[in-house]
């Protein structure tokens, strides 16, 4: 229950108690004057801005009390509110009727009514002059000064004097500094989210001890630069990061299919460790290919793969589904996560009307919509680059000649060079005829049918398999065939004319190849004058159904055509040879209408003048057939780039399309109700917030959004940064809604604190690390977290921080704290994601049975963070531990306490071989007879996993355990064997004293302490 503080305000004689905001029960404060942020706006917000508020077009008898003008407008002969006229005001009488047709709120809004105590407020406020204030979030941020304290000698920076004032406002001490092994657990937890090692930790509390009291900060501080130059410091507060990106391994929805993002996560734990300053780190993810690109490529390619952020999307690759309604949910939800980790704001209220609470209207939305309306994605189809294993951490191992093309503008650019360079490149195309046939027999392997058509090429409307093939059987009249042209044709019985059966026309090829003599002969490359950059031509002859070639949608009245080509002319003895076309890649998208052509010489499109002039040209202005000769140049570029690239792997970025697409307001959200009528929409940002966006006589793109975001003067970016830090490392925020910052939002508890953190980390050049440093180094950080009598009726939970706070860890940092207490710990740093083993039947009520193929040896312990996470069936003891799902972006996890979290620690099968690594582990680190040694192994336990030694209760409590485990287990012998492994045998044990040791790690990982960071 909320203990709030209490003002009084004298009325008719009477003295009310007014409860505000959520602080502490503490001192009675007599208030003369009523502040409007602080005691009406978060009434107003909570009664009546639902149908009075910022949303125009719901806004109920045209009265909005957000603003002064709207609650002071004439309506007739009275006003809402008249100020210094409470008696004048009818808001006032009506929050005070009790008649069924005059109260406010009324029934109908199921809300509270307003209280005696709050009227008197409201009244108490208008006769003041019911003065306004803009919120509290939009406003600049204030140049506050850490204010004078009494204990002085207790700050040890500005942090301490604002929180050590308002305690001694309260007449509250603030707690001992914990212990030197709290300290460095602690510390080690919440910057590498791990445990410190037994060594680390005596050396820092003998260090410590030694150094006296003057000289400890000094052992204290060096502790911390240890920690925040530990490569492990950019996998902890990745993983934070990773929260809000809405990272995972697959795409979502029932499918849920494997995707490569892992590289955009490695480029997170890179820039985190390199301090990478948070403006670029911002602008990078949310711009990266829109900025200049740097000349070392390497850094040109992790710029790129940075924008991966919000390629992070869920895909939905189930049959029937509209591309454009996908690309627009896709397209939303890049709009209200960026509201929601930049500027902590509930900016997808506004997707259907303008927001009911807070000042973005329905028209405001859109026009950030607009920022992300141009990328080049849609749904599962987007553009990548090739990104080695490891390379984000300075590891490169392809060649240059491998890397040059990353994606299609690249190449271009690349190509006009070599080209103006080399005129001697410019031969002529080779012409080659093409022979048509006529078929033998054809027919599908599914229950679709085929008909040929006068001109040669064969139509299907019907769809009646989803992963149709079509067979095609000819005989040819020479049995030399040097290349295969493939035309897809439309047709008016086609959706949207074709030339595929896909909703919007398209279609998804995954192979063609000829069946001859009882063999599959797949063409080596292919060429398309019509491809989207993740299914190109050449995709359909690769051997993987998975893949195949598309093209795009924007104009399905034009053939397309695609050439296959053999490195050397087939020689075929049977003169009959079948075409065999699957459509395996995507449901429902088989071709509609095709022509199959044969040459026997191989054409040759050799990239001269005409290339050059192609390239020259504005793409806006392409021809048909000079994006042709592009398409077939890049395609052969792109052959030699994947030959060589070895072990890379295709990563997800972001592009925008040549020409932005058109953005409307979307009527209720829907894709198919562009408001016309209100007009063309240009990007823009929310006036509310921040300076506005400068004319710069070019359109707009999601690179004005990033520098808008990160301009010094958009007060919302570094508020909302540094409170979700803060609430990492004491529990909750400074504003405690964390995800709203808002009207509806809780107010900060310390706002002076917030606004000077929020400053100083403009000041210290939006270092995250200096921001780091700042709070672990204070003397509030340092604070012992044991619970004290005296806060429980003034402070109960700690708001003011007179102690630090205790709670548990993630489900990532379960996992981790358990791998290095055993030794087990791989602690390699980045690369594709593993899986380590988990309980059986994690797919049985899901939609694609994955195959969970267990990682071997160290690769099966690594961090927790480089588990191979499904949207639709998450690793058992990520969720188990409150983990989110990733649909959407998560700012901040819930935390549960359950029975089923106790029994995963107990039985979870990795926990269990984990449990036996530290069974090991104690058995060789104190060598020696089993009953001799106990006591010394028990006290090694605490020290893994407590980073302290046993007390003496304990100490007598968990050898007692041990010495009952032994005995039962050795008149148990099948028992004893499902909790030992080979190397507890080979450590000298018996199989009783092994499952005895087992037992014991399993009660140590089942207490509160270990989990919990105190």
């Amino acid at each position: 229950m909320k203990r709030l503080k209490l003002y009084v305000s004298l009325l008719l004689g009477l003295s009310a108690i007014v409860a505000f905001w959520s602080t502490p029960r503490l001192t009675v404060v007599a208030v003369q004057d009523v502040q409007f942020n602080r005691d009406i706006r978060p009434l107003l917000s909570d009664r009546c801005f639902y149908c009075h508020g910022p949303d125009d077009k719901n806004r109920k008898a045209g009265l909005r009390l957000d603003t002064f003008e709207g609650a002071t407008k004439d309506r007739g002969g009275y006003r809402a509110i008249t100020p210094g006229k409470p008696d004048e005001s009818e808001l006032l009488r009506r929050v005070t009727s009790h008649e069924a047709g005059e109260m406010m709120p009324p029934l109908s809004a199921k809300k509270a009514a307003i209280t005696r105590e709050e009227a008197a407020l409201l009244r108490r406020w208008i006769e003041q002059g019911a003065k306004y204030e803009g919120h509290w979030a939009f406003q600049p941020l204030a140049a506050t000064a850490p204010p004078a304290v009494k204990n002085a000698g207790w700050a040890r920076n500005e942090i301490d004097s604002f929180i050590l004032a308002r305690l001694e406002r309260e007449g509250i001490a603030p707690s001992p500094q914990a212990d030197p092994r709290t300290l460095i657990r602690r510390l080690s937890l919440d910057l590498t989210g791990l445990l410190p090692q037994p060594a680390e930790v005596e050396a820092f509390v003998r260090e410590f001890n030694q150094a006296g009291t003057r000289n400890q900060d000094a052992v204290y501080r060096a502790l911390v630069e240890q920690l925040l130059a530990s490569p492990h410091y950019g996998e902890r507060w990745g993983r934070h990061w990773l929260d809000q990106a809405r990272y995972a391994d697959s795409n979502g929805y029932t499918i849920d299919g494997d995707r490569v993002m892992w590289p955009y996560r490695d480029w997170v734990i890179q820039a985190l460790n390199n301090d990478k300053p948070f403006d670029r780190f911002t602008i990078e993810q949310l711009a990266g290919d829109l900025l200049p690109q740097p000349a070392d490529a390497q850094l040109a390619r992790a710029q790129l793969v940075a924008t991966g952020f919000h390629r992070n999307t869920v895909i939905n690759e189930e049959g029937g589904v509209d591309p454009e309604q996908a690309r627009v949910e896709q397209v939303m939800d890049r709009v209200s996560t960026t509201g929601a980790v930049w500027l902590g704001l509930t900016v997808g209220c506004a997707q259907c009307h303008s927001h009911k609470f807070d000042p973005i209207s329905h028209k405001e939305y859109y026009q950030l919509f607009a920022f992300f309306n141009s990328t080049m994605d849609v749904n599962n189809l987007g553009p990548t680059i090739f990104v080695n294993h490891g390379e984000m951490f300075g590891k490169p191992e392809m060649t240059e000649p491998a890397r040059r093309e990353l994606t299609r503008g690249e190449w271009e650019l690349a190509e006009i060079e070599r080209l103006e360079r080399n005129p001697a490149v410019t031969a002529p195309i080779k012409e080659v005829d093409w022979v048509s046939f006529d078929p033998v027999k054809f027919d599908t392997e599914a229950a679709g049918k085929l008909q040929r058509l006068d001109d040669g090429s064969f139509l299907t409307a019907s769809n009646a398999s989803s992963n149709d093939a079509y067979r095609i059987l000819v005989r040819i009249d020479s049995p030399r065939v040097a290349a295969v042209r493939l035309r897809v044709l439309p047709h008016e019985i086609l959706p949207k004319n074709g030339p595929g059966l896909a909703a919007d026309g398209s279609f998804a090829l995954s192979e063609f190849y000829i069946e001859s003599e009882g063999g599959n002969h797949r063409f080596n490359d292919a060429f398309a004058d019509d491809e989207q950059i993740a299914w190109p031509a050449r995709a359909a002859s690769d051997g993987d159904r998975r893949t195949g070639w598309s093209i795009n949608t924007r104009d399905n009245a034009r053939p397309r055509k695609a050439v296959f080509v053999y490195a050397r002319p087939k020689e075929f003895a049977s003169r009959q040879v079948q075409f065999m076309l699957r459509h395996d890649a995507r449901s429902g998208s088989g071709i509609g209408r095709f022509k199959i052509e044969i040459a026997t010489d191989t054409p040759h499109y050799a990239r001269g003048t005409a290339l050059l002039a192609a390239l020259k040209t504005d793409a806006r202005s392409r021809t048909p057939e000079q994006e042709a000769q592009i398409s077939a140049a890049f395609a052969s570029a792109r052959a030699v780039r994947e030959k060589q690239a070895g072990n890379a792997v295709m990563a997800m970025i972001m592009r925008d399309i040549a020409v932005p697409r058109e953005s409307y307001i979307l009527t209720r959200g829907d894709f198919t109700r562009p408001n016309l009528e209100a007009g063309l929409l240009q990007p823009g940002v929310l006036s509310a917030v921040g300076p506005a966006l400068p004319e710069t006589g070019r359109p707009r793109t999601r690179l004005d959004l990033a520098q808008w975001l990160t301009d010094p003067a958009n007060p919302l970016t570094p508020r909302v940064t540094m409170n979700r830090i803060w609430m990492r490392y004491f529990g909750r925020g400074i504003v405690e809604t964390e995800e709203d910052f808002g009207t509806q939002g809780a107010r900060p508890v310390h706002p002076e604190l917030l606004d000077w953190l929020a400053s100083e980390f403009i000041r210290q050049g939006w270092s995250l690390k200096a921001m780091h440093r700042l709070i672990v180094n204070s003397a509030t950080y340092r604070q012992s977290s044991d619970a004290r009598k005296d806060l429980n009726e003034t402070d109960p939970r700690n708001l003011l921080l007179a102690r630090q706070e205790r709670f548990r860890v993630e489900a990532e940092i379960v996992r981790d704290a358990a791998l290095s207490a055993s030794g087990l710990l791989n602690p390699r740093i980045g690369g594709p994601s593993v899986r380590p083993p988990q309980p059986d039947g994690v797919y049985a009520f899901t939609q694609n049975k994955k195959k969970w193929v267990v990682a071997a040896g160290a690769e099966r312990f690594r961090r927790a963070l480089y588990t191979q996470f499904y949207r639709s069936a998450p690793y058992p003891l990520f969720t188990t531990f409150d983990a989110p799902d990733f649909q959407t972006v998560c700012t901040r996890r819930q935390r549960s306490n359950t029975p089923l979290q106790s029994l995963t620690l107990a039985n979870d099968p990795a926990f269990l071989e984990i449990a036996q690594g530290l069974a090991i582990r104690l058995v060789r680190d104190v060598p020696g007879e089993f009953a001799a040694k106990l006591d010394l192994r028990l006290h090694h336990a605490f020290a893994l996993c407590f980073s302290r030694p046993p007390n003496a209760t304990e100490l007598t409590a968990l050898r007692g355990y041990v010495e009952r485990q032994v005995q039962g287990f050795a008149g148990q012998p099948a028992s004893a064997m499902a909790l030992v492994n080979d190397e507890l045998t080979k450590a000298g044990l018996t199989e009783a004293q092994g499952a005895a040791m087992t037992a014991a790690v399993r009660v140590l990982f089942n207490t509160d302490n270990f989990i919990t960071r105190e």
